[in-house]
């Protein structure tokens, strides 16, 4: 049986990059304007952030602005969470990676 412990990591843009590839599946589970839960799919790498398609086929933006930072938990079988805080430490968006 396999144990997960569970850290957090801060990334880079060009991590979370690396694990918002084109066409991955996320669950977007906070945001400024509440709790939810809608899945994403990354549809395009942007120089303001991401494009990604609801299930109802509308293209939602991630943007970020100068001083947000992104923040990984982590288990042993990788990353299951992504957090986007803006300057002030706000949480903007919360992703559940699929």
């Amino acid at each position: 049986m396999e144990t997960f412990t569970e850290t957090t990591h801060r990334l880079s843009r060009r991590e979370l990059q690396t694990l918002f590839y084109v066409g991955r599946k996320l669950r977007l589970i906070d945001c400024l304007v509440g709790r939810c839960d809608s899945l994403r799919t990354v549809k395009a790498h942007k120089s303001f952030g991401y494009e990604m398609l609801t299930e109802g086929g509308k293209v939602s933006r991630l943007d970020f602005n100068k001083g947000d930072y992104i923040v990984a938990e982590s288990f042993s079988c990788g990353y299951s969470k992504v957090m986007i805080y803006n300057a002030d430490g706000q949480l903007c968006a919360k992703y559940e990676v699929l």
